[in-house]
């Protein structure tokens, strides 16, 4: 993960004590993002159809989770 983000040992390492902090942040930063998309595509309409295909969309995004976001971070916001 470090080698795609471009990033040095000593730095993941002054952020993170354990490998396990590290991937627990990103994972908390995808779901993070995946549900502002819901929240925001329920909050598009009040029609039931149209938060029903919203929803879907957003969960078919493939923006949320490429594996360049995953694996460096860049996110959407």
């Amino acid at each position: 993960m470090k080698t795609r983000a471009g990033l040095f040992t000593s730095i993941i390492n002054f952020y993170f004590k354990i490998i396990g902090d590290s991937l627990l942040a990103t994972l908390q930063s995808l779901a993070a993002e995946f549900n502002h998309e819901v929240e925001h595509a329920f909050s598009a309409s009040a029609h039931p159809v149209q938060i029903f295909e919203s929803v879907v969309d957003v969960m078919l995004d493939s923006h949320l989770c490429t594996p360049v976001c995953a694996h460096t971070g860049q996110h959407k916001y």
